[in-house]
């Protein structure tokens, strides 16, 4: 589907094409395992899901949290600026190594392989 996707927008026309793919599983578990709040982590997700990095930033700030734990959410924020292989390294250090984890970090990894085999991976970002 991406792929399709990502040819349906070159052949209309468009030259610059910059898709963000992330897993919510990654995200749903880093944000939990750094919050332990899921209504907490739920309206962290929803500022980073719509872009508001400001009010990721603000609204992490106001959680109250060790110093540690603020810093992990506004690296995790600053991560989506990396590369894909960046961003996947980054991601193997900071999920918990548990078997619920290593299912979504080997998807996005496979997903990643499949999309540079079909050189598709410069549209794609993290």
């Amino acid at each position: 589907m991406i792929a399709l996707m990502i040819t349906l927008l070159k052949r209309s026309g468009l030259e610059s094409i910059r898709i963000a793919i992330g897993h919510v599983g990654i995200v749903n578990t880093l944000l939990f395992n750094i919050v332990k709040d899921k209504a907490q982590a739920g309206q962290l997700r929803k500022l980073l899901y719509g872009k508001n990095d400001v009010g990721f930033r603000a609204y992490a700030a106001s959680l109250n949290l060790p110093a540690e734990s603020l810093e992990r959410l506004n690296r995790f924020l600053d991560s989506r600026r990396l590369g894909n292989k960046e961003t996947l390294n980054y991601l193997r250090t900071v999920l918990p190594d548990s078997e619920n984890t290593q299912p979504y970090y080997q998807d996005i990894t496979e997903l990643m392989r499949l999309l540079s085999y079909y050189n598709l991976i410069e549209e794609v970002g993290s």
